[in-house]
């Protein structure tokens, strides 16, 4: 936790010596973690994510495009592709569609636009094991990713972008398997605080003792597609779709699971 306004000015103390250890500490402890994380994902050759941010002409009023904002840089190395956020709530603030792809600014394009796809879009492209030379295009009146034509979503009266389906929903929050983060993690190569440190993830249980085994040796991710993300509030990602109240909201991380789902 760090002190408020370490620039100092009216009312804010200014950075102290403590303040400016912390910080450098904690920052170099960020980057070792990122530089650690980036050489596992090589490992699995994962689908990072990225955004999209809307560029202005020098008046800073006049919309002139979206630009790319690819993954942060120490994990980009670790991915052969990355892609963009694809969510994008209704008038009334429900989610309901998925977007298939972004038109984003690329000097090196031939029109100077480049279509990159949504996360659900480029990890179904992974899926179905398609070559790097297979882009995502729009048609008149469909996307085509290869031989696998999606149709496009479009009402007038709904205001809605015309570049996105409507989401299949597999029910409401938790409608797909969740796995805690902390049991991912907890093997034998890496250290839990000692109350939660029991390396669950590659246990190999004891049928005779009644124990099942952990993630690992049950199988359970096997051939399976795993989407990472957070599910707490905080984050204000949980969002409101057909299946959710007021009190029971989807985190975003399950929204991009329907939608691949839904592809």
């Amino acid at each position: 936790q760090f002190k408020p306004g370490w620039e100092g000015g009216p009312g804010r103390p200014k950075e102290t010596l403590e303040d400016k250890l912390v910080k450098k500490a904690t920052q170099d402890y960020v980057e070792e973690y990122k530089t650690r994380l980036a050489k596992s994902l090589i490992k699995i050759d994962p689908v990072l994510v990225g955004k999209a941010e809307q560029t202005r002409k020098n008046d800073e009023t006049t919309a002139q495009g979206s630009t790319a904002i690819p993954p942060n840089k120490t994990l980009l190395p670790s991915a052969k592709s990355w892609a963009l956020i694809g969510t994008d709530p209704d008038p009334d603030g429900v989610y309901r569609r998925y977007i298939y792809g972004n038109e984003l600014v690329d000097p090196k394009a031939s029109e100077g636009y480049k279509l990159h796809p949504t996360l659900a879009v480029e990890v179904f492209k992974r899926m179905k094991q398609l070559p790097d030379s297979v882009q995502l295009t729009r048609k008149n009146d469909f996307y085509q990713l290869g031989k696998y034509k999606f149709p496009i979503f479009s009402r007038i009266e709904a205001q809605t972008q015309q570049n996105s389906f409507l989401i299949n929903f597999a029910g409401g929050s938790n409608s797909f398997k969740w796995y805690p983060y902390e049991n991912i993690i907890d093997d034998e190569s890496f250290d839990l605080a000692d109350e939660f440190d029991l390396d669950a993830f590659s246990d190999p249980g004891d049928t005779e003792a009644g124990i099942p085994p952990g993630i690992l040796h049950s199988g359970v991710l096997k051939d399976k597609i795993v989407l990472v993300g957070a599910t707490f509030a905080e984050l204000y990602d949980n969002k409101s779709t057909p299946f959710s109240n007021e009190s029971v909201l989807m985190p975003g991380v399950e929204l991009h699971a329907n939608a691949l789902s839904t592809l």
